[in-house]
């Protein structure tokens, strides 16, 4: 298979593409084609050696994938050939990234998704929501009626942040720069702020009039 590896930790120079032999699907494993890999933060530190972790050369980097089960190991019940299935967790902890061909993921760690889901939209848009979700829901658990600040509004992360948070029923203040303004409002935005404002406290302080998750 073709795919996207490492032989060293390094800069982007470090970076190979070629020829690697296909996966093994052990039990518990699902054997997925790859559609799209997008480029994650974490791939970059994973490569780098910033985020130490265990990287068994050749290493095929990135994290995420969008793709079509090709076979299932033993055990594997939630999913089967052919179905489109999205995972965000390759490419660390000694598992095989997802720039390449072929995968073989846990199955523990693939989801399936819709038939007709837009599979580019999956590959940018899923991590990035379900990020937002679990800072929201899980650990900052917002309730209907509070007020939200989010920090980098603009971004993939935080423009999820702003989109669930307000048709949660929370209120939002967005703090962003001067070209994700209409973003940001588009989003739901209740408040657009300028993050670069020297006095952003206050200008938080005034359009909230109280905060209850930041």
């Amino acid at each position: 298979m073709r795919a996207a590896y490492v032989t060293r930790l390094g800069g982007p120079d470090a970076i190979e593409v070629g020829q690697l032999p296909d996966p093994r699907v052990g039990p518990g494993d699902v054997l997925v084609r790859v559609d799209y890999s997008p480029v994650n933060h974490v791939d970059t530190f994973v490569r780098s050696g910033r985020y130490p972790t265990l990287t068994p050369f050749p290493f095929v980097i990135g994290r995420d994938l969008v793709g079509t089960v090709v076979t299932i190991g033993a055990g594997v019940g939630h999913v089967e050939p052919g179905q489109p299935v999205w995972c965000n967790s390759m490419g660390h902890g000694g598992r095989q990234g997802a720039a390449s061909e072929l995968v073989a993921v846990p199955a523990d760690r693939l989801y399936p998704v819709a038939p007709q889901a837009d599979p580019v939209e999956l590959a940018a848009l899923v991590h990035p929501a379900a990020t937002a979700w679990l800072g929201l829901f899980r650990h900052a658990r917002l309730q209907l009626g509070e007020t939200v600040v989010v920090m980098g509004a603009g971004g993939a992360v935080g423009s999820a942040v702003v989109q669930l948070a307000s048709r949660s029923g929370a209120r939002v203040i967005a703090l962003t720069g001067a070209r994700s303004v209409d973003w940001a409002r588009a989003c739901g935005a209740d408040a657009v702020l300028d993050h670069d404002d020297p006095d952003l406290e206050a200008a938080v302080a005034a359009a909230s009039g109280g905060v209850d998750v930041w």
